[in-house]
């Protein structure tokens, strides 16, 4: 299924949640973020194999249980791993399943978790060969790339609701692939292949967005945004 159709479904049952909702408390959420990954290559013998920061782009829903301080979550997650910088860099998909225990008393706006999820990959494999020039000294490579079959995610974050439903979030994860391995071979010159081999584990740094139903809009929200409003147009300051 497209990500376009998993996300008009979420809007027509965020449509339904609003019409029918009986109880203002949260009962279930949405939601959606971009941020980075960070892998580093183990065994870095030149300068040059060191790659900068990847990127994650991620959708997932949440429903909160009943009188407790513990959710279930489905998630979906597109990752761009970059192993050496943009010439190995595999694109992994995955589906998760997983829970967050939210300490903090439900009245807080701010809301600290902790989480863990287990993410099934159907993308990520590659297979590339390449060769490069700098000054006397071409450099081959050839570099086969194996996704995880699955991996275990721990998580620790922060949702900061700025509206009653509404809520920015910071998330941290450290991604454990179970089966994943990249396996590099390059040679300077034709000389005897030097070979670089690890696992793919790696870290997520993620800011988004996250919607919560029943949606709630209060008075104090549309005031609050009154007041930001008139801030940033007319720079007035209330008192």
């Amino acid at each position: 299924m497209k990500i376009s159709k998993i996300i008009c479904l979420f809007a027509v049952l965020s449509v339904i949640s609003a019409v029918y909702a009986q109880d203002e408390r949260r009962q279930w959420a949405i939601d959606t973020n971009i941020g980075f990954t960070f892998f580093n290559i183990k065994q870095n013998p030149i300068d040059h194999l060191s790659s900068k920061h990847g990127k994650v782009t991620y959708l997932g829903a949440e429903y909160y249980i009943p009188d407790t301080h513990f959710s279930l979550r489905l998630e979906y997650q597109n990752e761009k791993i970059k192993i050496i910088r943009d010439m190995v860099a595999p694109i992994q998909e995955s589906v998760s399943a997983g829970g967050r225990w939210y300490p903090a008393p439900y009245e807080w706006r701010i809301q600290p978790y902790l989480g863990a999820n287990t993410n099934v990959y159907f993308s990520g494999n590659q297979n590339s060969k390449w060769w490069n020039q700098n000054k006397c000294i071409t450099t081959e490579y050839n570099c086969s790339v194996k996704r995880p079959a699955i991996s275990l995610a721990p998580s620790v974050g922060i949702d900061l609701y700025i509206f009653s439903s509404i809520a920015l979030y910071i998330n941290y994860s450290y991604n454990i692939g179970i089966g994943s391995k990249y396996d590099i071979n390059y040679s300077q010159n034709n000389q005897e292949p030097t070979r670089i081999t690890g696992n793919i584990n790696h870290q997520n740094l993620q800011l988004g967005i996250k919607i919560n139903f029943p949606f709630i809009w209060s008075e104090e929200d549309s005031e609050g945004l009154g007041e930001a409003l008139m801030d940033i147009l007319f720079g007035i300051d209330h008192y």
